[in-house]
């Protein structure tokens, strides 16, 4: 090694494999789940932008409740092009207050990716989730320049029928739904090793559940009468 090249080896952005994680100084946050903690190196990354693939409503949302419930000021949450309705009892369950909940509906994907680097670059929003299946490259390193420097994140939703690009992201996501919950494969971690096949077992989406189960007594209790009578 020549002296030439020792500043480079040196300098603080340059990262090695041999390093491992503990170079790793991205701010992180917890995301209510101890193994996907370890699997991410500590939590969640507190900016930057993050995609998140999946088919939709495997419970991608309820995965984050504790992402998206860390708002220690009155800024604000925003959903930009949501699937769906955003209810009020869904956002009480989430613990997010309501009132820091704004919901853009926007034309076209062009506007809402205007609307998402808007919201990332003004300030007044401590999250912004958008949902969008055509990005480019370039769209995507602007959210991600804008989210960076403005420390918040931007939260990605790709449809995973959706052909995967390679795009700028501090972290990728592939979600799918197994028995019980959730299973995360980790295809880039900014500061750390990618990983696979974290499961996370829990059920914050309603389901029909109780409502079989009261068919299946009132059956059961239909049966017993005809067997009294």
């Amino acid at each position: 090694m020549t002296n030439s090249t020792l500043p480079l080896t040196q300098h603080p952005g340059v990262w090695r494999a041999s390093e491992g994680r503990h170079q790793d100084t991205t701010q992180r946050q917890d995301t209510g789940f101890a193994a996907l903690n370890t699997a991410l190196g500590g939590g969640f990354p507190a900016s930057g932008l993050i995609r998140l693939r999946s088919l939709c409503g495997v419970g991608e949302l309820s995965l984050l409740k504790t992402v998206l419930g860390q708002n220690n000021s009155e800024k604000l949450l925003v959903f930009i092009n949501p699937p769906g309705q955003i209810h009020q009892a869904w956002l009480h369950q989430m613990a997010i207050n309501p009132a820091n909940v704004t919901v853009v509906h926007c034309r076209s994907g062009d506007e809402a990716l205007w609307a998402a680097e808007q919201c990332l670059k003004s300030e007044a929003c401590y999250q912004v989730l958008l949902w969008h299946d055509a990005i480019t490259t370039k769209q995507a390193r602007r959210l991600q320049v804008a989210s960076t420097q403005h420390r918040l994140r931007c939260l990605l939703f790709e449809n995973k029928r959706v052909q995967r690009i390679a795009l700028p992201l501090t972290l990728d996501l592939d979600i799918q739904a197994v028995t019980g919950g959730l299973q995360i494969d980790i295809t880039k971690n900014r500061g750390a090793w990618p990983t696979s096949a974290t499961q996370l077992m829990f059920c914050y989406t309603p389901t029909n559940q109780a409502i079989y189960r009261a068919m299946d007594n009132t059956s059961a209790l239909h049966a017993l009468s005809h067997i009294a009578g």
